[in-house]
């Protein structure tokens, strides 16, 4: 549990900090200052996400505290849709394949984005983690993982190899994959054109990946 006091404290720090750099934002934009708005957006952000990081570790603190009384909002499941990430297990197969979406597409080749990543990272091992816990699934013993880059039509295009997907593997250990080792996980990657830049990550048993990517394929293609 957090020390609640020191949370109050830190809370206090980047509400202080996001203020000062939205007013610099305002500044950089009426003065057409064009890179130190970029700059100053980027610090604005990671002040964002440190205070969502840090309300969620109030309440989660709060919770810890005063276990028998209610709570009006599941922390976990608010952080989960308030990103829009969302976990279940595809229609139409012959044999288990989940399907997880993400509001973003990855890889995000943009630098200095390490706060921003961790929040998706921790929000994908939540919302996984609790839907292997309601479904009662244990992880594949041996995995084929494929991330499905779905971009608008005339936008950013993606180079799928990158170290994001591997963070985000790295997050389903334990959960629907044994482990992210090459000779117990495979991974594989396709893009298509889309209404809107997501991205989706299918799990399945190694037996079928073909097959999976196959329908990927097809389904991309009509």
């Amino acid at each position: 549990m957090m020390d609640i006091e020191k949370c109050m404290n830190s809370l206090s720090d980047k509400i202080l900090d996001h203020n000062l750099a939205f007013k610099d934002i305002l500044l950089y934009f009426r003065a057409g200052d064009y890179m130190k708005l970029l700059e100053t957006g980027e610090n604005s952000l990671r002040y964002t996400v440190e205070l969502y990081r840090l309300y969620r570790e109030l309440l989660l603190s709060l919770y810890e505290l005063m276990p028998s009384v209610p709570q009006s909002e599941n922390v976990y499941k608010f952080c989960r849709d308030s990103l829009g990430i969302s976990v279940e297990r595809s229609e139409g197969f012959d044999f288990p394949v989940y399907k997880i979406t993400l509001p973003i597409l990855l890889p995000n080749k943009r630098k200095r984005k390490v706060e921003r990543n961790s929040v998706i990272t921790e929000s994908v091992s939540v919302a996984v983690s609790q839907f292997c816990a309601d479904q009662h699934i244990t992880p594949f013993d041996h995995a084929t993982v494929i991330f499905l880059s779905c971009y608008q039509d005339g936008g950013v295009t993606v180079d799928n190899d990158n170290l994001d997907s591997a963070v985000i593997i790295n997050s389903l250990n334990g959960r629907l994959i044994r482990d992210d080792r090459p000779d117990i996980c495979n991974t594989m990657y396709y893009s298509k054109v889309s209404e809107k830049a997501i991205t989706e990550i299918f799990v399945t048993d190694s037996d079928h990946d073909v097959e999976l990517l196959s329908n990927i394929k097809r389904t991309c293609n009509k």
